[in-house]
């Protein structure tokens, strides 16, 4: 039996992830910000019998660390490039534009998952995986000009029961290697220039300092170089 995390599990991959492995007997724990359709997920939960991301990781080390095959998969969208990061303003609190918002969240959640993967001891193997455009939720508060850009996503997408089997596969089959990162199936190599280890070394120590301006204390690792 497998013990299980999953952050936003309670609609599209997510939740079809969790109920997969809780089908098959595993241990699943679900994080999720919307009151009722975590009550569903605990409802098709009972029908089978059965904070944050950067924090959690961390927090979870010395439990990765002591599991037979310890791994953190994080759908996501790796690979983007680190050119556009605004350091000066990485919530986008001035200009903010949706797209840009949305590029450069894919490409800080590379650089995080990058330091996860030096930080982490050897057992534990993190992969990014990306697969495809899924018609899911996709839930939040969008301008005009994103909002028809969902639209627009939505006609090509994938249902949520073929984007969930390469996860599913990761889950079952975690690869060897630290870092991984997989795009619709297609490895990436992560030395190369999208997967900067400077800029992700860069972000840590920021994300460091804005949670320490929040009292949060700085999670296990933080402190190893």
């Amino acid at each position: 039996m497998k013990h299980i995390v999953v952050a936003g599990g309670t609609d599209g991959l997510g939740r079809a992830a969790a109920l997969d492995r809780l089908a098959k007997g595993d241990t699943v724990v679900v994080i999720g910000r919307n009151p009722m359709r975590g009550a569903e997920f605990l409802a098709a939960a009972e029908a089978l019998g059965g904070g944050d991301r950067f924090v959690l990781g961390y927090e979870m080390l010395d439990l990765l660390a002591a599991a037979p095959r310890p791994l953190i998969l994080n759908v996501a969208g790796p690979g983007s490039g680190t050119g556009q990061i605004r350091w000066g303003d990485l919530g986008f609190a001035q200009g903010y534009h949706g797209l840009r918002a949305l590029s450069q969240g894919g490409q800080l959640n590379d650089l995080l998952g990058i330091e996860f993967a030096r930080r982490a001891p050897a057992p534990v193997r993190y992969v990014l995986l990306h697969p495809g455009v899924v018609d899911t939720g996709l839930s939040g508060d969008y301008d005009l000009e994103m909002a028809a850009r969902v639209q627009a996503m939505r006609v090509g997408a994938q249902s949520v029961a073929q984007a969930v089997r390469p996860i599913l596969d990761v889950l079952n089959n975690p690869p060897a290697d630290p870092l991984t990162a997989i795009v619709q199936g297609r490895p990436l190599d992560v030395r190369g220039p999208a997967f900067d280890s400077a800029a992700a070394a860069r972000l840590f120590g920021e994300t460091t300092r804005l949670l320490a301006d929040f009292g949060v204390p700085s999670p296990v690792g933080a402190g190893e170089s």
